[in-house]
């Protein structure tokens, strides 16, 4: 569907790419990995698609890549995506509702609409997709050519690759246990009116 599309318009452009499909997606209906794969046929690009399933280490895929792409219609909180930034990878990801802009790019209104790729403080964000399924090859959406032009654009471009590398290890500190905990206490303390509470 979405990803199969957006990746055949970067391998017609950068050879020597590979991709992964995380099967999670393709769980969600019984028949939607039949039809990726056959989405991936008619794209000509089923030598580059990998369908892995559930790994219970993505670390060791973060390690490999140049970059990593969150190309989700709904989040809650992207936990994959922090976690591709918490090992320095440039990230990627459709402003989808909810999380991927508050990461990426807290410095935009909530009710701004991106129309093209925007590059965020943190990573780039790219418009949120429409949440038809579509199995056509020969249909690709703007949103979709704004994907492809974003990850492009990082793999082209190895001074902003490595800019955002470095803005992934920044943003992740935000994230951390004690950040939370020391957040947690302060509003705690808030509640209470000031009231001091020892951990």
């Amino acid at each position: 569907m979405y990803q199969c599309e957006r990746c055949s318009q970067i391998f017609k452009q950068k050879k020597g790419l590979a991709y992964h499909l995380d099967n999670n997606v393709c769980d969600f209906e019984k028949n939607m990995k039949k039809k990726l794969i056959e989405l991936c046929k008619c794209l000509k690009v089923e030598e580059k698609v990998l369908f892995l399933g559930y790994q219970t280490n993505p670390f060791k895929f973060f390690k490999k890549a140049d970059v990593y792409v969150l190309s989700s219609v709904f989040e809650g909180f992207p936990n994959a995506l922090v976690e591709a930034m918490a090992v320095g990878l440039p990230v990627i990801a459709t402003d989808c509702s909810s999380g991927p802009r508050e990461i990426l790019a807290p410095e935009l209104n909530f009710k701004e609409e991106i129309k093209h790729f925007y590059m965020g403080n943190f990573g780039l964000l790219t418009p949120d997709m429409s949440k038809e399924i579509n199995y056509d090859a020969n249909k690709i959406d703007s949103e979709e050519i704004e994907l492809s032009k974003a990850i492009i654009k990082i793999l082209e471009d190895s001074e902003l690759a490595n800019h955002y590398a470095k803005m992934s290890l920044e943003r992740i500190n935000d994230f951390s246990f004690d950040k939370w905990n020391s957040e947690q206490i302060n509003i705690i303390n808030k509640v209470y009116a000031g009231g001091n509470i020892e951990v």
